[in-house]
């Protein structure tokens, strides 16, 4: 029977000033992680690869911060690194890497192998500041990408205009209990939502605007 407590608690990591390391193989997924690194704030990103990989390259090409080289790991790149991806194509080498990861408190996360995981990938939707993770905790992947796709048709351009008027609202107003209940207020709003819903920037504006003059 499963049990009914959640073994990965879903939590935002602050990636900016952190080392990503991602020691990678032959299988998609090595590409995957890739272009998802390049999507975040990561200070530096080093890809170890046994052999030239072209699709990883060219993911790879435009960030400067990246760094891919053709050969083994080693316990020194774990040492270098905050984080540790490991694309486990190569399951030998799993073993090894675990134990440098927990001797030096690196987190780590392996691909196909969440018993080895600090930390498991979320199926990720963007609208503009506005990021939609969904979990399974590394049981059911495949069920949370499905997810993620069935929310891309509903989560529309609105969102992202919403998240962004949010944002530029929180900093214009200085911090305190006044901004959070306006924040709140304003998230509350059922005209909030249905606007959000029918992409009607205009009506957004007009509620955000409203709710500033309630002031």
């Amino acid at each position: 029977m499963p049990s009914s407590r959640h073994k990965a608690l879903p939590v935002g990591l602050v990636v900016s000033g952190k080392k990503l390391l991602i020691i990678g193989g032959d299988s998609r997924d090595t590409v995957a992680r890739t272009l998802h690194a390049t999507l975040f704030d990561w200070d530096a990103i080093r890809i170890l690869l046994p052999t030239e990989n072209r699709e990883v390259a060219d993911a790879g090409a435009t960030d400067s911060r990246m760094e891919i080289l053709f050969r083994k790991a080693s316990e020194d790149d774990v040492l270098w690194a905050d984080v540790v991806v490991k694309d486990m194509g190569n399951f030998g080498s799993a073993a090894e890497i675990t134990t440098w990861c927990r001797n030096h408190g690196k987190l780590l996360n392996c691909v196909d192998k969440p018993e080895c995981c600090d930390l498991f990938y979320m199926s990720l939707l963007f609208r503009g500041p506005l990021v939609v993770g969904i979990t399974s905790s590394g049981d059911a992947p495949a069920l949370s990408a499905a997810l993620r796709r069935h929310l891309e048709t509903e989560i529309g351009p609105g969102w992202a205009a919403a998240a962004e008027m949010m944002a530029e609202l929180r900093q214009r107003l200085p911090a305190g209990q006044s901004r959070m209940d306006l924040l709140k207020k304003i998230g509350r709003n059922s005209e909030l939502l249905e606007n959000m819903m029918s992409n009607n920037v205009s009506g957004l504006r007009k509620t955000f605007d409203d709710a500033l003059a309630g002031l």
